[in-house]
């Protein structure tokens, strides 16, 4: 039959009974037996085929054309208002397709897919005997619950993207009309099957590898530094999915549930698998975190509802009290095996705790395990005080030291996001930055770690606290902090041997905080003498120079012909003993610069390489306090001078390489008082490793550069340039520089260290350039056939 004919049959299709039978009349024999009669039986045969198109026509849902999606959601919207009554078992295939395109994320596509269901709804409210759009829509949620886990672990990407959509165009539609979410049996099967589907992956998670000194640098400003932490926070990595929208998808659903259910019944829901199985912990808390995140985003009538914050604020210091535990809160401890600690036992009863009984996990993956869920635990508190706002500040007592406490974690995750958390704290309660929440609360933080402080032994993280004082502060805060300084100096000289890298720590940050707060004026060594030899000596300059020289060379050898008058004598001693009264009283910062300096002396002769590194830190921070104090600076470079030389004939190279880089420091800001000390006691043990270091680095292959002997030389190569310009070598002692340094300029040696000895060389033809030009023409006669000698100019 051609196309006419169907065509012509389909303008004439009839329900029998109907006035047109003429028209079937006049029709031939052959086209008669294909006319369709639409009767009762038709339509109950045409269904199930209708339905079956649907089911295809579904799966466009996830089409990469907005148009062909906005297309789909019009043939819905058009069966739904022309074919309600016909096709009535396929209304819940519609009415998925449009719930699930609600959340598109084109305009074109939602919008349409949002009125066609509120117009079904409306008509669905003025018939009588229809069900009502909301028992479909339940009817809907249940039936995709049951099924919502097995379907999100064996369908795609894609798939699952529509899947989450229609969870939330569900609960979307649904608001606060259902009691779903008032029933514990319903939101018992949801929570478990969220949870199983937000599983959280740990496997390959780089925690326990990323250690740091704590989040901040210093800085109060918040969005500077935001950035920066959000890189350092453990990325969340599910086992069931990795596509970013899925986990928005999911994200947007515990909003949603925050937003329209019952609090009370989702967080009891959640806190009761929580409780019941370990290895979905770290899942529940999460879903908690954003339950409480969705029930922030309130209207204004819902904000101004005081039974329902006071029910918010019940839940979250329940939360709180949870969250904070002591058990919890132990989770991500650090056992240092140098560090005679009496929290093992907790630690490890605290750190097992995540897994299964029977199972035994690596340690690696159980700790990053732990440290993933102290930083969602954190996490939350900052998720609480949002969802509060300034009703906060009643719960700051309960959560203020813990998380300063964090911050100055080791744990780079941990200690930032306890960071976060405290920005999102401080700014909830409406304080304008960092700096300001912490000094508001400092006497309570003060308070807490002076009474921890007397019974250490059971609060070893008492001192990190006073170290995030100092470090998000600014300069109003040491009046307060004062005291509190004093008292871990005085612990610390009766716990060297137990916890002195604690205090060590602590006092680190006390030196870069007066750096930070106080910075010295003078400039460094260097920098003068660069910008002087920058400058063009004048003629008429010279002569003047060279005359006053004269004339004081006169005046000293007349002066053993004259005889000593007492007098004068006196008046002398008179006038030295008058200036050294009129000497300006010492800052306080600098007493206790001093202060520190004398306890850090104290550990640079320890065994301990920890305690050492640390203590060379506290000395190269101090000598920089103290530059604008040169009567404070040199004799306290006298008292460290002799535990400091010894550090760089020690065996571990690392301490070595910081020794070396706290003597460029000294150069930089006293180089002609300790020259004859260098001279004598540093350099003849750094040549002679240079020299020695420099067969082995010739011609060695790539793995080198990562060994601690290629550090050393490189750090080595790197500053004694810069050295002995500031101290002004010569004679012999720049020779030997020269000696030790000129191997590294063969082409064998590893590039970067070819770098590093030209540099250094160029910076040495500033102390003597006649000497450089000497040896390098030396060492080309030596090594080569050739007699002629190539000419040299000044770099």
């Amino acid at each position: 039959m051609d196309r006419c004919g169907v065509s012509y049959i389909r303008r004439h299709v009839f329900v029998r009974g109907t006035p047109n039978q003429q028209y079937k009349a006049e029709l031939d024999e052959k086209l008669k037996n294909l006319v369709v009669e639409r009767s009762e039986v038709w339509v109950t045969s045409v269904v199930p085929r209708v339905d079956f198109m649907l089911k295809e026509f579904s799966k466009l849902k996830k089409h990469d054309s907005w148009r062909v999606r906005q297309t789909l959601v019009e043939v819905a919207h058009r069966i739904l208002t022309e074919c309600q009554g016909s096709l009535r078992s396929c209304v819940p295939a519609i009415l998925e397709i449009l719930v699930s395109l609600m959340a598109d994320e084109y305009a074109q596509v939602s919008e349409p897919a949002i009125n066609a269901l509120r117009n079904f709804q409306e008509r669905q409210e003025g018939s009588d005997g229809c069900r009502s759009l909301k028992e479909m829509l339940e009817e809907g949620l249940l039936v995709l619950i049951t099924s919502f886990v097995r379907r999100m672990k064996m369908e795609d990407e894609d798939e699952k993207v529509a899947l989450i959509n229609l969870l939330n165009g569900y609960i979307s539609m649904l608001g606060n009309q259902t009691t779903l979410f008032l029933s514990p049996p319903h939101m018992s099967r949801l929570a478990q099957a969220l949870v199983q589907v937000m599983e959280l992956d740990c496997s390959d998670q780089k925690i326990l590898e990323e250690t740091g000194i704590g989040a901040g640098g210093g800085t109060t400003d918040h969005s500077k530094f935001v950035d920066r932490v959000t890189i350092m926070k453990p990325r969340k990595k599910f086992v069931h999915f990795q596509s970013d929208k899925v986990q928005a998808g999911l994200m947007r659903t515990c909003h949603l549930l925050g937003l329209h259910g019952e609090l009370s019944v989702l967080v009891g829901s959640f806190l009761e698998v929580y409780r019941q199985s370990t290895a979905h912990r770290l899942a529940s808390v999460l879903i908690i975190n954003e339950i409480m995140a969705g029930s922030a985003i309130v209207s204004g009538e819902q904000a101004m509802n005081t039974p329902a914050v006071s029910i918010k604020t019940n839940i979250i210091r329940m939360l709180i009290e949870e969250y904070l535990s002591p058990t919890n809160m132990t989770l991500c401890e650090t056992v240092d095996s140098s560090q005679n600690t009496n929290s093992n036992s907790s630690y490890s009863v605290s750190l097992y705790m995540m897994e299964e009984a029977g199972e035994k996990p690596s340690f690696i993956l159980t700790k990053n395990k732990a440290i993933f869920l102290s930083c969602l635990y954190l996490e939350g508190i900052g998720i609480f005080a949002k969802a509060l706002g300034k009703d906060f500040r009643f719960l700051l007592m309960d959560i203020l030291y813990i998380l300063a406490e964090k911050v100055g974690s080791e744990v780079s995750s941990v200690s930032s996001t306890a960071y976060l958390a405290l920005v999102d704290i401080s700014c909830a309660c409406g304080y304008s930055n960092l700096d300001d929440f912490i000094q508001e609360n400092s006497d309570y933080l003060v308070n807490s770690v002076s009474l921890r402080l007397r019974h250490f032994d059971q609060n070893h993280r008492a001192p990190s606290v006073l170290s995030v004082m100092l470090q998000f502060c600014s300069v109003n805060i040491l009046p307060l902090v004062w005291d509190s300084i004093i008292e871990i100096l005085e612990t610390l000289d009766e716990n060297y041997e137990d916890q002195a890298v604690l205090f060590l720590r602590v006092l680190h940050h006390v030196m870069l905080a007066i750096g930070r707060w106080y910075p010295p004026q003078a400039q460094p060594k260097l920098v003068r003498k660069q910008h002087h030899v920058t400058q063009h000596l004048d003629p008429a300059r010279l002569v003047a120079v060279l005359l006053e020289r004269h004339q004081q060379r006169l005046a000293a050898e007349n002066f053993d012909d004259e005889p000593l008058d007492d007098e004068n004598v006196l008046q002398e001693e008179e006038k030295t003993r008058e200036e050294e009264h009129d000497q300006p009283e010492v800052p306080p910062h600098i007493k206790a610069v001093k202060k520190v300096l004398l306890r850090a002396k104290n550990l640079l002769a320890l065994n301990n390489p920890r305690m050492v590194l640390l203590a060379v830190d506290v000395v190269t921070q101090g000598c920089i306090d103290l530059a604008d104090h040169e009567n404070e600076l040199l004799p306290m470079i006298h008292k460290v001078w002799e535990p400091l030389k010894q550090r760089f004939c020690d065996h571990n190279k690392l301490i070595v390489i910081k020794a070396v880089k706290a003597l460029h420091t000294m150069c930089s800001l006293c180089g002609d008082f300790i020259r004859k000390r260098v001279e004598k006691d540093i350099l003849p043990t750094l040549l002679h490793f240079l020299l020695k270091q420099s067969a082995t680095s010739e011609g060695s292959g790539s793995a080198y550069q990562y060994t601690l002997d290629y550090k050393l030389q490189k750090t080595l190569l790197t500053t004694l340039g810069d050295i002995a310009y500031m101290m002004e070598l010569d004679g012999v002692a720049l020779e030997q520089v020269i000696d030790s340094c000129q191997p590294y300029l063969n082409e064998r040696q590893p590039q970067k260290l070819q770098e590093a000895c030209i540099a250094c060389m160029k910076q040495l033809s500033l102390c003597n350039l006649d000497l450089i030009w000497f040896k390098i023409i030396w060492s080309l006669h030596t090594n080569s056939s050739s007699t002629t000698i190539p000419s040299f100019s000044a770099c």
